[in-house]
């Protein structure tokens, strides 16, 4: 049988435990102070955050790698004077009066533990407990800056979103001979136990001097660059919390006016990305940085997958597949300026304005030398230009839809709008009639149908149409109705296709060929969507808004188009164009009334059906299937 070495075997085992720690996932390291003012123990792996003001301040904080959990260790020098973060500054004559001003800041009702001394060896101490209570952001927003003293009184003592979500900060002071440590806990006071035993380890481990001034301290001499660096790092932290919003636009509250009879509150882009504050925080920190920091390899690469999608990029959608490949590379390295010039000419070419100017400007933030800085402002003054001549193109649209918005419909919104209208004379007698052209878009057994509508509107009391259905193709030749001859009009009306899914479209009086209507599948349907974004209503579906827009007919029906229609007005292809949700909502009776339908199937969006319910005032969008009429 072989012989164990009790004695290894203990020392074994001691080691052991002291690596996982005691509840066996979490091991204990000793820690050195930055200033070599005092030693500890504190759970290893958690992020370590420095900050002081010379050697009368100085802050050691180590943060959980889950959010609202750390444990600090302050220093305050006797009578000196520290600025927090709120600008106020603060100034302790003791460890006995921090104890006091803390804890009657707290207050009695928010005290769960009072000022008492503990002894830890041959040290004499003062602990002391304070809870918060969590607030919604609602609340916080309501009451900024009695939650700012609360999250800040006696320097950072927990972030906001700590204060938010409440907790308890445990204190325990410890004097020294020119001023005093103090050793803190922060945590959830509903799972305030989770870390407490690490808590105690550091104060029962906790070895001082007197201070970063004090006999034998001596701060690293690299100190202010990991300071640096370590701030650096908190701020990165915190946009990375935002990677699924950073990018996008912002929102901003309106009344709206359009369709319904009373106005309603909505969300629309604010046209700021929703972190731009934060993005511009890193920029000027890192300006302001010693040594630069290191593009990270990760950054790198994203930045040259970006510049490979660009160089391919013939289409605003390939534009797009760049633009997220260079906000990859800035979540890495969010003050990188060549990232923000290339990212803004990217969002350019997605036809998004607005975010290119708001990266290009970015870019200007990051300081860049001429030519370069010239460069910029050239591209900006160009967007600038073109969104000019948009919002004039968008004048002359809101004037020609702006006041036709839902309610009831007349001829001219059901046949004029969005059409190609053009008067034709078929005989010799020179007597015209109006005829409209126009996309109408249904729903058939589930299934979305787009036909070619063609009218005779010259009377508004006396309207005659054909139908036929965009995929075909040929020459046809065709009587609006059974009307008595010289009523009778004939036309003629070719369709032949070219290009991506588009065609083109002629139609004309079958007597007189240089009088009719030329045009195109893609410009019909451009003027459909048109008329959607100008004179349509907007709806949120599934968290996204749509243009819907009213379609009159026996039955009538909303047509929904994505909120990206709008960029691609002037480009999109046929597909693009197209409606991608229909729900009929109102039908012609057998009385011939209007009457309507008060639950319709609409279609799926991510995954989820929805449809349409009537409130009393206008429809809704809610989750499930809904009745196909």
């Amino acid at each position: 049988m072989r012989k164990i070495n009790f004695t290894l075997a203990l020392l074994v085992l001691f080691f052991v435990v002291m690596i996982v720690g005691v509840d066996g996932g979490l091991s204990a390291a000793t820690y050195t102070s930055a200033w070599n003012d005092f030693t500890v123990t504190v759970p290893d792996g958690w992020r370590v955050s420095l900050d002081n003001e010379g050697t009368g301040y100085a802050n050691s904080v180590f943060k959980s790698p889950e959010p609202n959990y750390s444990l600090s260790i302050r220093w305050y020098t006797h009578w000196a004077t520290h600025m927090q973060t709120n600008g106020s500054l603060e100034m302790f004559a003791s460890a006995d009066d921090f104890a006091k001003q803390i804890s009657a800041w707290y207050g009695n009702s928010y005290m769960v533990e009072q000022v008492h001394e503990i002894n830890v060896g041959d040290k004499k101490m003062k602990r002391f407990t304070g809870k918060l209570s969590s607030l919604s952001q609602k609340d916080y927003d309501a009451a900024n800056y009695s939650m700012n003293r609360r999250s800040r009184m006696g320097g950072i003592l927990f972030s906001d979103s700590e204060a938010i979500a409440g907790g308890r900060q445990v204190w325990t002071v410890v004097p020294a001979r020119s001023g005093f440590y103090v050793l803190a806990y922060f945590a959830p006071d509903v799972d305030y136990g989770k870390y407490e035993k690490y808590y105690n380890q550091m104060i029962a481990s906790f070895v001082p001097k007197d201070g970063p001034g004090g006999t034998g301290s001596k701060a690293d001499p690299n100190l202010s660059q990991k300071i640096e660096q370590d701030k650096l790092e908190g701020l990165i932290a915190g946009i990375r919390s935002q990677k699924d919003t950073l990018f996008k636009q912002g929102t901003k509250s309106i009344t709206d006016y359009a369709y319904s009879s009373s106005p309603r509150n909505m969300s629309v882009p604010s046209g700021r990305f929703a972190g731009s504050s934060s993005l511009e925080d890193i920029i000027k920190f890192v300006s302001n940085m010693k040594a630069a920091p290191v593009i990270p390899e990760a950054a790198k690469r994203s930045f040259v997958k970006a510049n490979i999608f660009m160089k391919a990029a013939k289409a605003a959608s390939d534009f797009k597949e760049a633009v997220v490949a260079y906000q990859e590379a800035l979540f890495d390295a969010p003050w990188w300026g060549d990232a923000y010039y290339n990212m803004g000419i990217a969002f350019a070419g997605a036809e998004q304005p607005v975010e290119a100017k708001e990266s290009l400007n970015l870019y200007l933030l990051t300081n860049p030398k001429e030519p370069d800085k010239s460069q910029a402002l050239n591209k900006i003054y160009e967007i600038e230009a073109k969104q000019e001549l948009q919002n004039k193109r968008e004048a002359a649209m809101k004037a020609k839809y702006g006041g036709n918005r839902g309610g009831s419909y007349g001829v001219d919104d059901l046949y004029r709008y969005g059409a190609v209208v053009q008067k034709m004379s078929f005989d010799a007698s020179g007597m015209e009639r109006t005829i409209s052209l126009k996309i109408v878009t249904r729903k058939e057994a589930g299934y979305l149908r787009s036909y070619f509508q063609i009218t005779d509107l010259t009377s508004s009391y006396d309207v005659y149409l054909q139908i036929l259905s965009i995929d075909w193709r040929g020459t046809k030749t065709f009587y609006f109705d059974d009307r008595a001859y010289p009523n009778k009009q004939l036309m003629t009306m070719t369709v032949t296709s070219y290009g991506d899914g588009d065609a083109n479209i002629t139609i004309r009086p079958a007597n007189n060929s240089s009088a009719g209507i030329k045009t195109t599948l893609n410009a019909l349907l451009k003027e459909l969507a048109t008329q959607a974004v100008y004179a349509g209503d907007r709806m949120s579906i599934g968290g996204r808004e749509f243009y819907a827009l009213a379609q009159g007919g026996s039955k009538g029906s909303l047509l929904f188009f994505p909120p990206e229609i709008k960029g691609i007005l002037e480009n999109g292809s046929v597909r693009d164009l197209m409606p991608k949700l229909v729900a009929i909502v109102n039908y012609r009776a057998s009385d011939g009334t209007n009457a309507r339908y008060y639950n319709s199937d609409l279609g799926e969006i991510n995954g989820k059906r929805y449809h349409l319910e009537f409130d009393g005032s206008y429809y809704v969008a809610k989750e499930g299937r809904g009745e196909n009429h």
